[in-house]
């Protein structure tokens, strides 16, 4: 029985956090033109493309070292693995400080939003570690809690900043921006407050989630 209810919970939860952005298309369709409208999803196309980049496949990578390491070593992992989101924002952040005019030319979209679509990219990284992690420790209603409260917190700002203060597509990528930091900071004080997340940095425990990520 709690098996089943566990997977109703976290299907119910995807679905009710899924259905939230869906209620706001009509909305946007209607409050932002055509050309508004295509920036604001170019600019959500270009995050999706570089999350794996920032991920690096770290988030299934946790959950298996979950199960098959020793429970003292993981918050080392854990760690660990933090270098590599961080490495590979600052290395986006260079490439398209040097390729970004080229980029928003290419995409139509403001250098300025290239430019921070790294920021905005990594900003999803904690947020989705820890969803994992309550996952592989059997915690469906801290996971529903959090999936749910991300997309409540999106839809309350747009409604916010897109409609009631008439900021446009920038408004819902704020908004979407702006959930994301309020789930990191959330993220990283339950990770700090089970002591899963420490200063530990163990060099030999790097190659293999950098070989799991590039699937070698």
């Amino acid at each position: 029985m709690r098996v089943g209810r566990n997977i109703l919970i976290y299907l119910g939860t995807s679905v009710a956090a899924g259905l939230l952005p869906l209620l706001l298309l009509p909305f946007l369709t209607r409050q932002l033109d055509p050309s508004e409208y295509g920036i604001m999803i170019t600019i959500s196309s270009l995050i999706s493309l570089i999350m794996p980049v920032i991920n690096w496949g770290l988030i299934p990578y946790v959950g298996v070292q979950y199960f098959r390491s020793d429970p003292a070593n993981f918050p080392s992992i854990i760690s660990t693995i933090f270098v590599v989101p961080f490495v590979m924002t600052i290395l986006l952040l260079l490439i398209f400080w040097v390729f970004g005019e080229w980029v928003a030319v290419w995409l139509k979209i403001p250098r300025a939003w290239v430019n921070a679509a790294p920021l905005l990219s990594v900003a999803f990284f904690l947020p989705l570690l820890v969803q994992n992690l309550l996952r592989m420790r059997d915690q469906p209603f801290g996971y529903a809690a959090m999936e749910l409260s991300g997309a409540a917190i999106n839809f309350s700002l747009t409604i916010l900043l897109v409609f009631a203060l008439d900021l446009g597509w920038e408004g819902r990528i704020l908004a979407a921006l702006t959930a994301n930091i309020g789930l990191s900071l959330i993220a990283f004080i339950w990770l700090l407050r089970r002591k899963i997340l420490t200063l530990t940095f163990v060099r030999e425990q790097l190659g293999p989630a950098l070989r799991f990520g590039s699937g070698t």
